[in-house]
């Protein structure tokens, strides 16, 4: 073999090395972008699941809390405050907690009067325990909300409604406004070095793999 051939052959030997390393970094980028993606989805998910059990749980409480600091004597309890949670989840499956007081987070239509109209400010918002304002057709108002009687009819006002405070509204409020900086973030955070964790050992067992190749 001549010089020149022997030069020639070196140089194909190199190109192929390259266009083998060339192909296998390709091939790791390419690796590693699909399983950034899916880490992503998996910890946001994971982080999804937890948080929207917590903002149930606190959410359920509070409303049994709610109902226990009222017996009532003149009327049936339909307990269809609970029907007000409606959390949405963004598309990385995450509960959507935004806008003054979480409002995304309550179907404000329940709880409903006997007309079918919203409760949701009196009694989420405001703590009351049923009772109505305003002028009946006696002509008799009142300001804030009372019960009327006698059962069933309804005619006259009757006491001052009872009322909790701070209402479930304010009360969901301030327990998310703090748990939301705290243990809410702690918790992403803890969840995203763990599935950061498992991405660095699988992407490192990957590279072995392809570069012994």
């Amino acid at each position: 073999m001549t010089l020149s051939e022997k030069i020639g052959d070196m140089l194909n030997q190199i190109n192929e090395r390259t266009d083998s390393t060339a192909r296998k970094m390709e091939e790791l980028s390419a690796y590693a972008e699909r399983e950034t993606m899916s880490m992503k989805a998996d910890a946001y998910k994971e982080f999804g699941e937890y948080q929207s059990s917590e903002v149930a749980s606190l959410f359920y409480d509070t409303i049994r809390d709610f109902y226990d600091d009222y017996e009532p004597s003149m009327y049936r309890r339909r307990e269809s405050l609970y029907n007000t949670l409606d959390m949405k989840m963004d598309e990385y499956g995450m509960v959507i907690m935004e806008g003054p007081g979480y409002d995304n987070l309550f179907n404000k239509s329940f709880p409903q009067g006997r007309k079918g109209n919203s409760l949701f400010n009196l009694v989420m918002v405001e703590g009351w325990h049923g009772g109505a304002a305003g002028t009946d057709k006696m002509g008799q108002t009142r300001t804030t909300p009372h019960y009327r009687m006698p059962n069933p009819w309804w005619r006259f006002w009757d006491g001052l409604a009872e009322r909790t405070t701070p209402s479930p509204y304010h009360m969901i409020q301030r327990e998310l406004s703090k748990k939301e900086p705290g243990e809410f973030f702690d918790t992403f955070k803890h969840i995203c070095t763990q599935h950061n964790n498992m991405f660095v050992a699988k992407m490192n067992d990957h590279i072995k793999e392809v570069m012994s190749s």
